[in-house]
């Protein structure tokens, strides 16, 4: 009984490393629908207090969205959402065709304490009444 028992958590443990625990770049899935959203940098330092990112619409049709963006922070196996309560303005955005726009995204550091390790900023776009998650993978490094 006791092979059996270990044999199911080795298949278990197997499964959960091949679905469970996942750092996927939604990037490359954005860049073949014609827009993706990108930060400046690939890394900043942990004191930061707001980085920019820039969403790039290659497709010919404009796209919109709006000021309100989630962080997420990889535990090493799963995107976890930082609970930061944001007061965003109802503004509509809209990207042009082929064009691209800019926006700042603040770290609330008196919300939440940021550790080193891998961050994305998730915001929605819209287009034709569908919304699509964008993301901007970054690090975090230690600020000494």
């Amino acid at each position: 009984m006791g092979g059996v028992k270990r044999v199911i958590i080795f298949n278990l443990v197997i499964l959960a490393l091949l679905f469970g625990c996942s750092y996927n770049k939604v990037d490359d899935i954005d860049q073949q629908l014609g827009f993706y959203m990108q930060a400046s940098k690939d890394q900043y330092a942990q004191s930061i207090n707001k980085i920019e990112v820039e969403i790039v619409n290659n497709t010919s049709n404009a796209i919109s969205t709006n000021l309100g963006y989630r962080i997420e922070y990889f535990d090493g196996c799963s995107w976890n959402e930082i609970p930061l309560e944001l007061q965003v303005v109802p503004i509509l955005i809209e990207i042009e065709q082929h064009g691209s726009h800019s926006f700042e995204i603040y770290f609330h550091h008196d919300q939440y304490y940021y550790q080193t390790g891998n961050y994305r900023v998730i915001k929605t776009i819209v287009q034709y009444n569908l919304e699509y998650p964008l993301s901007a993978q970054f690090s975090l490094i230690s600020s000494s």
